[in-house]
């Protein structure tokens, strides 16, 4: 059991590492500065074919005058860069679908490996694999919505911690539950294997990203 949870450490360790960015120079508040939680946070990118030539694709531009939107961060290179600006009074519409559209690829991954991983387990029933998802959607949606409540950077790498044993309770507790599962060790193993391997698979996108 204790190699388990090393590993399930080793992996929040992986993803406490700050991302590498290509660039000239690197602004450290890329990674420190987010919007508030009731602001919408976008990104965008730029780019020139030559160091500090004209650019040839823009998409900041359309913040950059726009006073619904107000500045706060940015890196790059001479090459190009990327930009974040705070939507200050998002319509709920807007600012529901923009979060979806934010979580729908973590979403995906997980779910997806998650439920190839129970499958192989032996989990292969209709009704198993979907408390499986449901457990995993309903756990990464709720951490997601608790992220958004962190905007000081020192916390960051304790709520990534504390998340990833949420989720973990969370989703053993849910299959539990309700597939009443007479072998708990095994089930716990399971949760645990899987949401290693979702946890690095994230990380990895987040890095390239």
């Amino acid at each position: 059991m204790k190699k388990y949870f090393l590993i399930f450490a080793l992996s929040l360790s992986f993803l406490m590492l700050p991302a590498s960015v290509k660039a000239d120079v690197i602004n450290p508040d890329w990674f420190e500065l987010h919007c508030a939680a009731d602001q919408l946070q976008v990104e965008c990118t730029y780019k020139s074919e030559q160091a500090f030539g004209p650019k040839i694709m823009d998409e900041c531009e359309q913040y950059e005058n726009n006073p619904e939107y107000v500045y706060l961060t940015g890196h790059g290179s001479s090459f190009g860069g990327e930009e974040r600006y705070c939507l200050i009074h998002p319509n709920i519409a807007t600012f529901v679908f923009e979060h979806l559209k934010n979580l729908f690829p973590f979403l995906f991954i997980t779910v997806f490996v998650e439920t190839s991983l129970f499958f192989l387990l032996k989990y292969r029933s209709v009704l198993k694999l979907t408390v499986v998802a449901i457990s995993n959607i309903l756990s990464l949606s709720l951490v997601y919505i608790l992220t958004l409540f962190i905007t000081d950077v020192k916390y960051v790498n304790i709520g990534i911690a504390v998340y990833e044993l949420f989720v973990l309770l969370f989703e053993y507790t849910f299959i539990q539950f309700f597939l009443k599962e007479n072998n708990r060790r095994a089930l716990l193993l399971f949760v645990l294997f899987a949401n290693v391997i979702s946890t690095l698979l994230i990380g990895v996108k987040y890095l390239i990203y």
